[in-house]
């Protein structure tokens, strides 16, 4: 579907088999006025065959009334057509900037984008981009974003149906890219997504694939009940933002080499995420004053060669974390320690760290024993270091 074309389909049959004639008639009204060019077709005796036309050269933004025509040599008293349909065109061309509302009405292949051109451009404040349940797709390797918003546009929402919608990776390698934007929204899409700048932005509900999720130096981000398998988190310079209630397990035959959810920042809330099957579940690079609450992360792996400190580790905090917080986390069959804390600073408790290959819990000393923590099964017969663990 396009500003100018749509592709329509329907079934023919016949009762006595063999050839059989079909078109498709075509206009702005039930009165049609247009036809695709006549196609022939064998059919099997009470069969039903798949055919379909493109039908060219149409107004944007249009409602068009169509239906099928067919006959075969038995056929009397002229050609047997179907019930009425509508398509509408889509009120966008791939590659335009758009200041309106925008809801699509079919899926999209921008198959015809020079290399790094974006599939849509987002160009006004307060619109919204309504997939619809459709997709927005491009030639591959194209290089550019599927919807982007570099222009800096505030209170723009993105947003699809039940999971379904912008599909990047492979057709349009950017996903959605906001830049320096304030109060955008991308809800129940399938994307992947690159924050530069900007504040109070957000991402729900939405399926994270191909590069996944990349923020660097925005504020206020919330990333809540997403889901993903294959695009890792790249967060970095994040302030005063919440990662909460994300599910990340790629299937059992990929073997990743990423982290889950990998964090640079100061005052973030990462709580109740369940991540698993990756190089490293949660990792907190730097920053002060996070909190890691709540969360399940399981089978992390060590990768081949193991090149970190965070390799196979469910959780990980690095050396430069001052006022860390990490509590009532579960860490569990992963290959690594279950938690690993660098930082002194950190406060530890209420943690339970089971069945992993090396600590349950390994800190470093001078961090805060907060109590509560438990840990069994672990390969290090210590269970933990500079915890107490029941």
């Amino acid at each position: 579907m396009s500003h100018n074309s749509a592709e329509i389909t329907g079934l023919v049959g016949t009762n006595t088999g063999g050839q059989v004639e079909y078109w498709f008639e075509y206009g702005t009204t039930t009165a049609y006025g247009a036809e695709t060019q006549h196609e022939t077709g064998t059919v099997e005796p009470s069969a039903l065959l798949n055919v379909g036309a493109t039908l060219e050269g149409l107004a944007r933004s249009t409602i068009y009334h169509y239906r099928l025509c067919a006959q075969d040599s038995s056929q009397q008293g002229g050609p047997g057509c179907g019930e009425d349909r509508t398509v509408r065109t889509q009120s966008f061309a791939c590659g335009e900037t758009v200041t309106a509302d925008v809801r699509f009405t079919g899926s999209v292949w921008c198959q015809d984008l020079p290399v790094g051109a974006d599939g849509l451009v987002i160009g006004a404040s307060g619109i919204e981009i309504d997939l619809h349940g459709f997709s927005l797709h491009g030639p591959d390797s194209a290089g550019g974003s599927a919807i982007d918003n570099s222009g800096g546009f505030d209170d723009v929402t993105i947003r699809g149906i039940d999971n379904v919608g912008m599909y990047s990776g492979s057709t349009l390698d950017g996903g959605v890219h906001l830049e320096n934007a304030t109060g955008n929204r991308i809800l129940y899409v399938r994307t992947s997504v690159d924050v530069g700048g900007g504040a109070g932005n957000e991402i729900r509900h939405s399926w994270i694939h191909g590069g996944g999720l990349r923020a660097q130096n925005t504020t206020g981000l919330v990333v809540a009940d997403n889901v993903g398998g294959f695009g890792p988190m790249e967060l970095s310079g994040l302030l005063d933002s919440r990662i909460v209630r994300n599910s990340m397990h790629p299937p059992s035959w990929w073997f990743c080499c990423e982290r889950a959810i990998r964090v640079a920042g100061n005052r973030n809330v990462i709580k109740d995420n369940s991540l698993s099957g990756w190089a490293g579940g949660l990792v907190l690079l730097s920053g002060a004053d996070n909190k890691l609450l709540d969360n399940e992360v399981f089978a992390s792996h060590l990768p081949d060669p193991s090149g970190t400190d965070s390799d196979g580790d469910g959780i990980f905090v690095g050396a430069f974390t001052a006022g860390t917080i990490v509590r009532g986390n579960l860490t569990h069959d992963n290959e690594g320690d279950g938690i690993e804390v660098q930082g002194a600073e950190t406060r530890i408790g209420d943690n339970v760290a089971n069945d992993n290959g090396d600590f349950g819990i390994d800190a470093v000393a001078g961090v805060t024993d907060l109590g509560g923590n438990t840990a069994t099964g672990n390969g290090n017969p210590l269970q933990c270091r500079n915890v107490f663990c029941e």
